[in-house]
């Protein structure tokens, strides 16, 4: 009898879990943080920069007219 309690409870938590997470995100599309300077593909771009050439924020952030801490 306690056993099956447990398993209730724990799927209503769960499903409770489930419900307030997804109504989170529903509230969040788009709303948080600041918006960014570069597009998705200039992001990608810098990227493979810096993976390629290792270069510094300091550089990157000159070239991309950002600054390093945006980088």
């Amino acid at each position: 009898m306690i056993k099956k309690q447990q398993k209730n409870t724990k799927k209503e938590i769960q499903r409770y879990l489930k419900e307030t997470v997804a109504k989170m995100e529903n509230e969040k599309q788009g709303t948080i943080g600041r918006p960014f300077k570069l597009d998705v593909k200039n992001r990608f771009l810098v990227l493979l920069i810096y993976y390629r050439l290792y270069i510094t924020y300091a550089l990157s952030g000159f070239l991309l007219d950002l600054d390093q801490s945006n980088v």
